[in-house]
């Protein structure tokens, strides 16, 4: 159990959380920074606003401003939102399972000292956080 929680996240950026280096800390810390950002970037473009055509919103109708008729625009299937889901599952769904499995067995491990349990749970949850996020 051990080896395979020491395992979990070998290739993330967020395994700097579990170690007790200053220097892993702030690379960690700064991805985090670095990713919020960039979603941050996506919210704002993905603001509702109707009067404007720089919004990455699109809608079933489109009515150009220089014309009486409208385009519909019916591209949003029921099926593409089943791939989407499928895919978005099989991309975050390690990542879910590896955080949860951090955070849940983390603290089960006597052997580590308590600092070094918070440091796997604080990393486990980062992991889970960011995967939902993205």
């Amino acid at each position: 159990l051990k080896d395979k929680l020491n395992s979990v996240g070998d290739s993330s950026v967020y395994i700097f959380f579990r170690g007790a280096n200053l220097i892993g800390w702030l690379i960690s810390i700064l991805t985090c920074i670095i990713q919020v950002y960039i979603l941050s970037v996506f919210v704002d473009a993905a603001k509702l606003v109707l009067d404007d055509d720089k919004s990455d919103w699109i809608y079933e109708f489109w009515c150009p401003r220089d014309s009486m008729e409208c385009i519909m625009f019916s591209g949003n299937l029921w099926k593409g939102w089943v791939v989407f889901g499928i895919l978005m599952f099989l991309e975050i769904g390690p990542d879910l399972k590896d955080g949860i499995f951090i955070i849940w067995t983390a603290p089960r491990m006597v052997q580590y000292t308590l600092w070094k349990r918070i440091r796997y749970v604080i990393s486990g949850i980062v992991v889970c956080l960011f995967a939902v996020l993205s």
